[in-house]
């Protein structure tokens, strides 16, 4: 599998596997993110097609391979050298020696369909499967570009129906659902009302007959099971497909979106990640916490505020309404929202109008709206600490998120990905994985990062995690940030390595695999003043 092995200067950093097409630069949403300013946030791209390897380059700074400055895209070659201001990426065709990070980018959880023209016999590789209904347990394989669905003239019947009531087409490379007609036709729980894709492991719903889509497509492209993703969520469960099936639709739309489950289940993933796979994604991504701060402090920030407004508001300020305009807010906890700033919401979406603190003026934003909730909101409304009217305008779309105990199935492939992320790739034991699928897991994914990461700093310098070194807290400070988290398994594991070194910085950096140097820099920056 092609690689790109980067350097900075005479030391190598790392070697990143490619996948179909990989984005550089200095957004964090890049799949090889690069902090410098001599980076562009959006830099360059590289992608495959026809079998070959091409390299846009996409940003101000510009992009030399080989050391001419390119512009329009050109074709790679093994070893070609591609600079990026402070950094070297050498391709190669086959991957290097250098410890490898792999591409997570997989933009819909489907194989691609070969699509052609009359009618065709395009789609002999996919089938349909009825789930439930009078033909329950039937495979009926897929032979044209538009399969209809109805009455006994149509391609394949549905007994009780007449006429044509929808129809199986390709659009784009993927299988889409068409209604034809006033018969009312499902995906999942929500009603079709136009051409709609539908990906593996959804269920399409007509008038008691249900069924399923089903692409076998070519052998190479088959998607791994760590493959099913939306952004950075990963899972293959059944649960997990349907979810990305949903998502991959929200981002298609402007309309606001609530996103609710239990924390630690993702939700800010599944926001990016919204924001990621939609028009708006050159916009910029704001995020802000509902339940951090008090009312006077959080309107101010949320809708920006007059010079003289209050006591310390110096100057006119913008607030996150004003630099989310062209992308997306996201508002995290929005059931701890207080009435007031509730009531100021509401006018913003019904006016798409923000009212700045101190000034009797509405100024435009456009802005979409993804909120998230680990709370009942409708139970609130029932209590009346929620609006029904601001909850009504922001349940437009709604996407479940399943916590993790109802999808056991994902743990073994989500604690692969995230070991997967430290030096020597750990490995558990069949009984550590025993133990990691018979948790309960109240605190989630999260609580599932955390415990492998304690388990990883503790089991040092073994990679093989056995059950005993997993420690569980029972849901207990599941807060953590990943930032916090990062942070914390890094201190730990160079304290660690220089008690297991006696000391000796050298050595400690040896265990590590870092030059001292970096080890330096790293105590430093953690506040770690060790003599």
């Amino acid at each position: 599998m092609p690689t790109l092995e980067f350097s900075r200067g005479e030391t190598v950093l790392f070697s990143h596997r490619l996948r179909t097409r990989t984005r550089l630069g200095r957004r964090d949403d890049a799949d090889i993110a690069l902090p410098d300013r001599q980076i562009s946030r959006r830099h360059c791209e590289l992608y495959v097609s026809s079998g070959r390897w091409w390299l846009s380059s996409q940003g101000k700074h510009g992009t030399r391979v080989n050391g001419v400055w390119v512009r329009s895209p050109v074709e790679l070659s093994d070893g070609d050298v591609v600079a990026l201001g402070p950094y070297t990426a050498r391709f190669f065709v086959a991957e290097s020696g250098v410890e490898s990070s792999e591409t997570q980018l997989c933009p819909q959880p489907h194989v691609e369909l070969p699509q052609g023209a009359r009618g065709s016999a395009l789609l002999e590789r996919a089938h349909l499967s009825f789930t439930s209904g009078p033909r329950a347990g039937e495979h009926v394989p897929l032979r044209r570009m538009l399969t209809t669905l109805g009455g006994a003239s149509t391609h394949v019947s549905l007994p009780g129906l007449q006429g044509l009531v929808a129809a199986i087409t390709v659009a784009r490379g993927r299988p889409m659902i068409q209604p034809e007609s006033t018969e009312p036709v499902y995906l999942g729980r929500e009603r079709v009302v136009m051409m709609t894709p539908v990906y593996e492991g959804e269920e399409v719903h007509i008038a008691g007959h249900s069924f399923t889509l089903h692409a076998r497509g070519r052998e190479d492209a088959q998607p791994s099971r760590s493959g099913m993703s939306f952004g950075s969520m990963l899972g293959s469960s059944r649960q997990m497909r349907r979810l990305f099936g949903a998502l991959y639709r929200c981002a298609a739309s402007e309309h606001p979106v609530l996103v609710l489950g239990e924390s630690g289940t993702g939700k800010e993933l599944a926001s990016v990640g919204l924001h990621a796979h939609s028009a708006r994604r050159d916009g910029p991504f704001i995020s802000v916490n509902c339940a951090s701060l008090g009312t006077e402090l959080f309107e101010a920030q949320l809708f920006g505020y007059e010079k003289g407004a209050f006591t310390g508001a110096d100057q006119r300020t913008d607030g996150l309404f004003h630099h989310a305009h062209g992308g997306t807010l996201f508002l995290d906890e929005i059931g701890e929202l207080s009435p007031c700033v509730q009531a100021k919401l509401l006018r913003v979406l019904e006016t798409r109008g923000v009212q700045r603190v101190g000034s009797p003026r509405d100024e435009a934003v456009d802005v979409r709206i993804v909120a998230a909730t680990h709370r009942n909101l409708s139970e609130r409304v029932r209590e009346g600490s929620f609006r029904h009217d601001l909850l009504f305008r922001l349940d437009v779309l709604r996407v479940q998120i399943p916590p993790l105990r109802e999808r056991v199935e994902d743990i073994e492939g989500l604690a692969q990905s995230f070991l997967s992320t430290f030096r020597g790739a750990p490995r558990l034991t069949s009984g550590a994985l025993t133990r990691l699928e018979t948790h309960p897991w109240p605190g989630n994914v999260r609580e599932l990062r955390n415990v492998l990461s304690r388990a990883v700093v503790g089991a040092m310098p073994r990679t093989l995690l056995e059950a005993d070194d997993l420690e569980f807290e029972g849901g207990g400070r599941l807060w953590q940030s990943r930032k916090q988290i990062a942070m914390e398994t890094e201190r730990a594991l160079l304290l660690r390595a220089l008690e297991r070194a006696g000391g000796n910085r050298t050595r400690a950096a040896k265990t590590l695999g870092i030059p001292r140097t970096t080890l330096n820099s790293r105590l430093a920056k953690l506040d770690l003043s060790l003599s």
